[in-house]
């Protein structure tokens, strides 16, 4: 029996991974998701498979079961936690290392799992960041950090896999229930708590169909444009020629680098 050759979302059921199936089967394309919860296949016309990505070995029994019928040529990582929010000296640390492990550590022990059954075609991993990368966001620590660890992930396996594409897009605030963790209860007083409210009330947020045609540009683009980078949906002018080519002459752009370093050196800081 010949293997399937699909789009894999892990996390099918969030809102972006929810939004991106429905746009690739408009398109005609094959798409396999995972939940946590077992989903009904008839109603989302999409293949689906139980996965909790925060158990490993809920991992190793999805992976036997898709490695059965399926490669895939794309695969999208969803999952995320923000919680616990606070003061790091408050928190949960057992409750911390639990979402480091779901946002970073256990996706990465997925793509490992996976990276043999690809279709061979170039395939293309696209991880989502979160805030944080260009300041300190105050009390998400744990989500901050684990994003940013993706941001880096990316980088380093693109730069090692030639047959392969890593690219990460920040989407932004887009209206998903992530963003209900930053209403729970004790967190009133924080400005995240506000801000969020805000939005809320204003439907002050990202549009959807803007954060799919962003991924859908990355997943066109050759890996010499878009490999190793981090996007982002709100900010990044993917209808411009002119981008194209600030990406193709500039090795470190959208990428974790120190910033200030021909300024501040100790070489021209007296000059």
């Amino acid at each position: 029996m010949s293997l399937k050759v699909c789009t894999l979302i892990i996390g099918i059921n969030s809102g972006i991974g929810k939004a991106l199936s429905g746009h690739l089967k408009s398109l005609g394309v094959r798409v396999v998701g995972t939940s946590r919860s077992i989903l009904v296949s008839d109603k989302y016309d999409h293949k689906f498979f139980t996965l909790d990505i925060s158990s490993v070995n809920s991992i190793e029994s999805f992976v036997e079961e898709f490695s059965s019928d399926y490669l895939w040529e794309r695969l999208i990582f969803c999952p995320a936690v923000m919680s616990p929010i606070g003061p790091f000296r408050e928190l949960d640390i057992a409750e911390w290392i639990s979402t480091f492990t779901i946002n970073f550590t256990n996706q990465v022990y997925l793509l490992r799992k996976l990276l043999p059954m690809n279709s061979g075609y170039m395939p293309r991993v696209i991880f989502f960041a979160g805030g944080g990368t260009n300041s300190a966001p105050k009390y998400y620590s744990a989500y901050t950090l684990s994003k940013i660890a993706l941001i880096k992930l990316v980088e380093l396996l693109n730069e090692e896999m030639d047959d392969f594409c890593f690219s990460i897009i920040g989407p932004g605030w887009v209206k998903t229930k992530l963003h209900e963790q930053s209403l729970a209860l004790g967190l009133e007083d924080l400005e995240s708590f506000k801000e969020t409210k805000r939005r809320m009330q204003e439907s002050d947020f990202v549009p959807m169909d803007k954060v799919v045609q962003s991924i859908m540009w990355v997943l066109s683009q050759n890996k010499e444009i878009v490999g190793g980078r981090n996007f982002s949906t709100a900010h990044d002018p993917f209808d411009s020629i002119d981008f194209i080519g600030a990406l193709s002459s500039d090795y470190d752009a959208l990428k974790l680098r120190r910033h200030g370093n021909d300024s501040l050196s100790a070489g021209t800081l007296n000059e």
